[in-house]
C-alpha cells in the first residue's frame, strides 16, 4: 500500500528581514508536516510506503529533502515556474505525479501557511475522481476501507470510505516529531529527491495556462462582531445589510 503525502514549500514567515543576496528562506508547510505524521501513524499499524510529492521551484529541492529525515521513504518534486502555483495548476501537476507513482491513500494538510485557501485538496480529489474527506483527526485501516473521524465545531462523526481516498488532516492533532541530527545527515547523504518537470509528466503547457485565473474583484471578509438581535425584524434588517455590503464590496 502506498500513502502519498502532499507537501508544500512556503516562505519562512518568522523572519522580519530577508537577505536579498541569499533569497527568501523556505520551509515545509506546518500543516503538511502533520499530514506526514499521520502517514507515519498508518505505517506503524500497516505495511505501507510513505511517499511525499511537492510542486515547487527548483530552489526548494533542499527543503524537500528534509521530509526524508522525517519518515518519508521517497520524495518527488515537480519543478514549476513561480506563476504556476495557482490551486488548479498545482492540483493538475500533483495529479500527474501521483498517478505516475501509484497510490492508495492521499493525505494533505488542512491549509497552506501562505495562501490559506484550502482549494488544492478538493481540486485534486476531483481530478483523481476519488472520495474526499476533510477535518480528519483519527484514522485506521480496515482491509480495503479506511475509517476516519471528522471533527466539526460541535460534533464528530465516524465515516468509512473505500481506498483510494484523499484525506485532509485536521490541524494541531498529529504533532510532528523533530528528526535527530543523525537522521538529517543520513537523509542528505544517502537519499535523493526525484525531480520531474511538467513535460516529463506529459503536461501540456497550454493546459497550465488555461488552469490559471485572474482575480478581477475581491471581497474582503467583514469584520466579525457580536450583535444582540431582539426580534425577527432586526434579524431581517441585519441580513439585508450584510448582503448589501457584500454586493457593493464595502
Amino acid at each position: 500500500m502506498k500513502v502519498i503525502v502532499c507537501v508544500k514549500i512556503v516562505p519562512w514567515l518568522g523572519l522580519r528581514e530577508i537577505d536579498l543576496k541569499i533569497g527568501e528562506p523556505l520551509m515545509i508547510n506546518p500543516a503538511d508536516r502533520e499530514a506526514l505524521e499521520a502517514a507515519k501513524e498508518i505505517k506503524k499499524r500497516n505495511r505501507c510506503k510513505v511517499i511525499t510529492v511537492t510542486v515547487g521551484p527548483k530552489k526548494s529541492k533542499d527543503v524537500v529533502k528534509r521530509v526524508l529525515s522525517m519518515g518519508a521513504e521517497e520524495a518527488y518534486l515537480v519543478e514549476a515556474r513561480e506563476n504556476d502555483f495557482y490551486p488548479r495548476t498545482t492540483a493538475c501537476l500533483l495529479k500527474k505525479i501521483i498517478e505516475k507513482i501509484g497510490y492508495d491513500i492521499v493525505l494533505c494538510g488542512e491549509m497552506s501557511l501562505d495562501w490559506r485557501n484550502s482549494q488544492v485538496n478538493s481540486s485534486l480529489a476531483h481530478m483523481l475522481k476519488i472520495p474526499f474527506l476533510n477535518f480528519v483527526d483519527r484514522l485506521k485501516l480496515d482491509g480495503k476501507n479506511v475509517l476516519v473521524r471528522q471533527v466539526f465545531e460541535n460534533r464528530a462523526v465516524w465515516l468509512k470510505a473505500k481506498v483510494p481516498v484523499l484525506l485532509t488532516v485536521k490541524k494541531n492533532v498529529f504533532k510532528p516529531q523533530l528528526p535527530t541530527a543523525w537522521q538529517i545527515a543520513e537523509a542528505f547523504k544517502k537519499k535523493k529527491v526525484r525531480v520531474f518537470k511538467p513535460s516529463d509528466l506529459g503536461v501540456d503547457p497550454d493546459l497550465l495556462e488555461k488552469s490559471r485565473y485572474i482575480v478581477k474583484k475581491a471581497h474582503f471578509p467583514l469584520e466579525r462582531r457580536q450583535k444582540a438581535i431582539k426580534n425577527l425584524e432586526e434579524a431581517s434588517a441585519f441580513i439585508l445589510e450584510q448582503v448589501y455590503r457584500f454586493k457593493s464590496g464595502s
